[in-house]
């Protein structure tokens, strides 16, 4: 099984390797050198280091690292120093009642088209 955010990551390290005109000229040609073997739809191997040999030198570069913006930076909301929030009690969320819920039911028609006996699986 494959590491998804390690398959994303490794495609835009790859990606940004590149210009966005560089990488319309050549994408097509950069996929068909690390797309898996297997047919569409069927379980293939991707080979990391395949793709990130497809990056462009870095000596090479049009755009330079340091024209990336920094992360977000998350800072703290302005609150006692101490850590105690002397405010009010935070409350529960309310929750659907059973009347509410079967209401919301009732109204929802996206079955309504289907017939059950169709469904059902031949003897």
């Amino acid at each position: 099984m494959y590491n998804t955010p390690r398959v994303v990551g490794a495609l835009r390290l790859l990606a940004n390797s590149f210009t966005p005109t560089e990488l319309n000229e050549k994408g097509h040609a950069l996929y068909l050198e690390f797309r898996p073997d297997a047919q569409w739809g069927k379980n293939g191997r991707v080979d990391y280091d395949t793709i990130l040999g497809l990056r462009k030198a870095e000596a090479h570069r049009e755009h330079p690292l340091e024209d990336v913006k920094p992360p977000i930076q998350q800072e703290a909301l302005p609150g006692p120093a101490d850590g105690q929030d002397n405010g009010p009690e935070h409350k529960r969320a309310r929750g659907m009642t059973l009347e509410e819920y079967e209401e919301i039911l009732d109204a929802d028609d996206t079955f309504n088209g289907v017939d059950p006996d169709a469904l059902a699986a031949p003897h």
